[in-house]
């Protein structure tokens, strides 16, 4: 009898998912109140008009035509211990790339 085939690494789906469909996902990539903490960072920043609208170069126009807006801040620009959400998504992210490289 064969052995299963071992269960791919979450960087080896993730990537999997960005070359099939251009965007992916890693179930359980934060824990929960992780991701509380980083939404409740990024909205506070939203409403504090820390966030900028703006593309990516790779961006264009969506199917319908419009184009998109989406709203970008940068580790740069993020200082205090409000921003350490951002800091630890930008740890795992990093610890993510590291095990796919």
């Amino acid at each position: 009898s064969s052995l299963p085939a071992p269960a791919p690494s979450a960087s080896e789906a993730l990537a999997r998912q960005l070359a099939d469909r251009g965007w992916g996902y890693a179930d359980g990539f934060l824990s929960g109140p992780e991701a509380d903490a980083l939404q409740d960072y990024v909205f506070s920043q939203r409403a504090a008009g820390n966030l900028r609208v703006g593309r990516a170069g790779h961006e264009g126009n969506t199917d319908s035509g419009a184009t998109k807006n989406d709203e970008y801040t940068f580790l740069d620009d993020a200082s205090g211990s409000a921003a350490e959400p951002l800091r630890v998504l930008a740890k795992r992210c990093n610890r993510l790339l590291a095990q796919h490289s």
